[in-house]
């Protein structure tokens, strides 16, 4: 992946827009991988829209669900403290994370507390 992609031309991204443009980025490039989990700040989650507030699926072979805010098959997670601004896209089945950043549209691979990000 380029280090930087720019889901909305340079602009300031809506926050459900980018964490749209980052599930469509990330599922593009791992099609296999199913579980994903959006974390951002606690005021910037509630501009997400709830599909439903339980993720189904088999765990260790029994069917269940995690109970939470779900938005297109992604658990969304509101964070106190995490930096305004930046969305995090991670899955526990693989090293994957992405990076959005709502001033000007940028998904990168790149953490906010990396150098030079």
């Amino acid at each position: 992946m380029d280090p930087q992609h720019h889901a909305h031309d340079g602009q300031r991204a809506t926050v459900h827009g980018l964490v749209d443009a980052l599930l469509e980025h990330a599922r593009s490039e791992h099609p296999d991988i199913t579980e994903w989990s959006v974390t951002l700040s606690q005021s910037e989650s509630l501009l997400v829209p709830r599909d439903s507030d339980k993720l189904f699926r088999v765990i260790d072979g029994i069917p269940g669900y995690y109970n939470g805010h779900v938005y297109r098959d992604a658990l969304i997670r509101g964070v106190p403290g995490w930096l305004d601004g930046w969305i995090a896209l991670t899955t526990i089945v693989s090293d994957a994370t992405y990076y959005g950043h709502l001033p000007d549209g940028t998904i990168t691979t790149h953490s906010p507390w990396e150098a030079g990000s």
